[in-house]
């Protein structure tokens, strides 16, 4: 084995369903419609995965991705065992979660092809066509700036917010990410059945 984590195609089609799932809620919203069961799966399976690329970030950068204030601030208050300044370090490291590492690493693949996702695989409303407009975090500091929009995104929605009181580009951030996520996952998923 080479040390790469491969998902198989079962860990890749639950990434896609909780993407698909999440896009029909947003779509839902979008044309106001919203019950129990959306906030349900927001709540049981969007959110967790949101906070399990959150968690995966901070297993994951690394000292060269930043200054140490950005890393500081993507890190969050923990600082590490090395700080002698940080009591609240834990006297050990636990190991990653792999699942917090393929939420993450499928989410800035997400975002990176968010601009060359297809026109005709888009389905926001209104213009412009596509998500060219949409880049891709520059950094770690970004990049966990636009996981905590998700958040707070997916949060507004399960609160009951109605569209129209949501900021309209955070908002088509947000729907574009699932969208995409969705498109990827299913293609990659259906490209390794294909495969086996």
């Amino acid at each position: 084995m080479d040390g790469i984590v491969r998902p198989d195609s079962v860990e890749l089609l639950d990434v896609a369903k909780v993407y698909v799932g999440t896009r029909a809620v947003l779509r839902d919203h979008l044309n106001a419609r919203h019950d129990r069961q959306q906030v349900a799966y927001l709540a049981e399976r969007t959110l967790p995965h949101v906070e399990a690329m959150r968690e995966g970030l901070r297993w994951v950068v690394r000292a060269q991705d930043g200054s140490v204030d950005e890393l500081r601030y993507v890190v969050g208050p923990d600082i590490g065992l090395d700080d002698p300044l940080d009591t609240r370090a834990p006297a050990s490291l636990t190991p990653a979660d792999v699942r917090c590492l393929i939420a993450l690493l499928h989410a800035r693949l997400v975002m990176g092809w968010l601009p060359k996702i297809p026109p005709e695989a888009t389905t926001f409303p209104g213009p412009p066509e596509g998500y060219r407009d949409i880049f891709p975090p520059r950094g770690p500091a970004e990049l966990k700036d636009r996981l905590e929009e998700l958040e707070r995104g997916i949060w507004e929605i399960a609160l009951g917010k109605p569209r129209p009181d949501i900021y309209h580009g955070r908002y088509r951030r947000l729907y574009a990410f699932f969208e995409a996520g969705a498109w990827l996952a299913l293609q990659e998923a259906h490209r390794l059945k294909g495969l086996s």
